[in-house]
């Protein structure tokens, strides 16, 4: 081989190398950008809700975070704010791509639903086994159930919560993680893969339980993967609606008895 081949192979590999370093730099700091973006969206939206109830109760509104509607109304009116935050920093630096970004890009499908059923079972199959791996670990606990701010609830208030924690925060919590800050880092090119781990463990952390962390953060995975493959958020809604429908049940019907 020629010295100037062997000069230009060398040049055509480093190039390479760099250009695969920059990737990687590249990819990085977006992932880095969007989660403290997530963050700070989190944070400021229950500050925000906080301000609000505090400006209801200086005017004389009775508001009490001890009653279902209280908590359920502040729970409802957080996640509008961080949807309005988090949606409007997306749509401030790329109105183009907005709805493609959202997940919400289509009407529900069959393939959705039949997806959101395979989907449940593997999220079960692949939460259970994460759990009984975590179990061994010393220090960790099976004993903590998911605080959601609500021990009992009777007649409407039972309405109340199930339309609150079965319907409405699935769609707000599939808008916010699988639809904007998935569909941004792979609008960034992250890889699906990372792009699903990133969110995955924000979703978990966002919960601030440790065995609830390790449950919805396969459900969150379950649900990137479903929006991966459909290019919408439709069947890891379904997915998650079934979920919270299956926890609702076991704790506010079978648990607490349908009368009081």
């Amino acid at each position: 081989m020629r010295i100037s081949e062997s000069f230009d192979n060398a040049m055509t590999e480093k190039g390479r190398q760099t250009s695969n370093r920059k990737k990687i730099v590249s990819i990085v700091g977006v992932i880095v950008q969007w989660s403290l973006v997530g963050v700070v969206a989190f944070v400021a939206s229950t500050y925000l809700a906080s301000a609000l109830v505090w400006v209801v109760r200086s005017v004389g509104v009775a508001w009490s975070m001890e009653t279902t509607i209280g908590a359920t109304v502040y729970r409802v009116m957080t996640y509008i704010i961080l949807t309005a935050i988090l949606g409007g920093a997306i749509y401030y630096r790329n109105r183009d791509q907005f709805v493609l970004t959202s997940g919400v890009v289509k009407l529900l499908t069959w393939k959705d639903i039949g997806l959101s059923l395979a989907g449940t079972i593997i999220y079960m199959l692949s939460a259970t086994i994460a759990i009984f791996v975590a179990s061994k670990i010393p220090g960790f606990s099976l004993e903590q159930s998911q605080d959601i701010g609500i021990a009992q609830v009777y007649g409407l208030d039972r309405l109340v919560v199930f339309v609150v924690f079965v319907v409405l925060t699935p769609l707000f919590e599939e808008l916010i993680f699988r639809g904007f800050l998935y569909g941004k880092l792979r609008i960034r090119a992250v890889p699906w893969w990372l792009s699903a781990v990133v969110v995955s463990a924000l979703f978990g952390l966002a919960h601030m339980q440790w065995n609830v962390a390790i449950d919805v953060f396969c459900l969150s995975m379950v649900a990137c993967a479903l929006r991966e493959v459909t290019g919408s958020i439709w069947a890891g809604t379904l997915l998650h609606i079934i979920k919270n429908m299956i926890a609702f049940i076991i704790k506010f019907v079978i648990i607490q008895g349908l009368v009081r």
